[in-house]
C-alpha cells in the first residue's frame, strides 16, 4: 500500500510574500511574553471574630503601605429578600493612614450564598488594583477563604483581574483569649448583630465554622492574650497551662503545610505568601517574655 504524499506548502521557508519564518526568534517572542506576565498577589483573612479581624488587618496593612485593603463586613437588610446587606470598603495606600478614610459601598446579597455574592463582587473591585503590590482582602465573618481564592484564580486565568496570574493566601486570625471556649461552643455564629432582634447567624456553630476556617489557613494569625500584670500586649505565654492547651488544639486544627504565628501584630504582610510547615515559635515567644 502506497501512502498518498501531500505537498508541502513550504510555511517553513517562506510565503508567498517571500518572507521567511525564523523560528528561533518566535521562541524567544514567546518566551519574552511569557515573563512579561503580569503577577499580583493576593492575603484572604478570615475569622469568627470582628475584633481578630479588624485587629490584624490593621497590622498587616501598616506592615504593607503599598497594599490596597479591600474589607467586607455584613448588616440586617428588611428590604433584601435574604434579609442581609453586605457593606466593602476598600482603602487605597495613600489614604490608609486615616481610620476613617476610604470608599464604602454596601450592596444586598442576591446571590445563593454570602461566600458568592462576596467572591464575585471583590473579582469587580479588584479590577481597580493592578499597580498594587498587594492586595488584602478581608472577608465577612465566617467565610471560607479557599472557594474565594479558587474563583479569583480562574478569574485571572480568563483575564477577568488585572494581573494574567495571581498568588492567592488564605490567612485565618484568631485570639487565644477564649479559643478553647470558642472550640467547642455549639451556638449558631453570630455574623451581624447584638441581640435577637438584629442578629445574623448561620446554622453552623462557632466551634464548627472556627476550626474549619484554622484548618484551610495557610497562615494562622493569633492575637495574643492580656498580661494579668498589665493592660499591655504580649506573646502569649506557653509556660501557662490554659494557653498551652490553647496552642495545642489549634495546632492540632491547622492543616500540616501551615504556619502559626503568635504574635499577629508582628507578622509581615509579605511573609504570608507561600505555606510553611506548621510550628508555634516558642523560642520567639518566650524571649518576648
Amino acid at each position: 500500500m502506497t501512502h498518498p504524499s501531500l505537498e508541502s506548502w513550504r510555511n517553513a521557508e517562506g510565503d508567498e510574500s517571500g518572507e521567511v519564518h525564523d523560528f528561533d526568534e518566535l521562541e524567544k517572542l514567546f518566551s519574552r511574553n511569557g515573563a512579561e506576565r503580569s503577577h499580583g498577589n493576593v492575603v484572604l483573612l478570615t475569622g469568627v471574630e470582628r475584633l481578630a479581624l479588624d485587629s490584624a488587618s490593621f497590622s498587616l496593612a501598616d506592615s504593607c503601605p503599598s497594599t490596597y485593603t479591600i474589607s467586607y463586613d455584613v448588616t440586617a437588610d428588611d428590604d433584601a429578600e435574604s434579609g442581609i446587606a453586605v457593606t466593602r470598603t476598600i482603602r487605597r495606600p495613600a489614604s490608609f493612614g486615616d481610620l476613617m478614610d476610604g470608599d464604602c459601598e454596601s450592596f444586598r446579597m442576591d446571590d445563593c450564598c454570602l461566600t458568592c455574592s462576596v467572591k464575585h463582587d471583590l473579582a469587580v473591585a479588584m479590577k481597580d488594583v493592578g499597580s498594587a503590590d498587594c492586595v488584602l482582602a478581608v472577608l465577612p465573618i465566617g467565610v471560607e477563604g479557599t472557594a474565594v481564592a479558587q474563583y479569583l484564580a480562574e478569574s485571572a486565568a480568563l483575564g477577568e483581574l488585572p494581573w494574567s496570574y495571581v498568588d492567592v493566601t488564605v490567612a485565618n486570625a484568631t485570639r487565644i483569649d477564649g479559643f478553647e471556649a470558642r472550640s467547642f461552643d455549639d451556638q449558631p455564629l453570630v455574623l451581624a448583630g447584638h441581640d435577637e432582634d438584629d442578629a445574623i447567624v448561620e446554622p453552623r456553630s462557632t466551634g464548627v465554622v472556627q476550626a474549619r476556617l484554622i484548618r484551610e489557613a495557610a497562615h494562622v494569625l493569633v492575637l495574643p492574650g492580656m498580661d494579668d500584670d498589665s493592660t499591655t500586649l504580649h506573646a502569649a505565654s506557653l509556660a501557662d497551662t490554659a494557653t498551652h492547651r490553647a496552642y495545642k488544639l489549634l495546632a492540632a486544627l491547622a492543616g500540616s503545610d501551615a504556619t502559626i504565628h503568635p504574635d499577629a501584630h508582628r507578622a509581615d504582610l509579605h511573609a504570608l505568601f507561600g505555606t510553611h510547615d506548621v510550628r508555634i515559635e516558642e523560642e520567639a515567644t518566650r524571649a518576648d517574655r
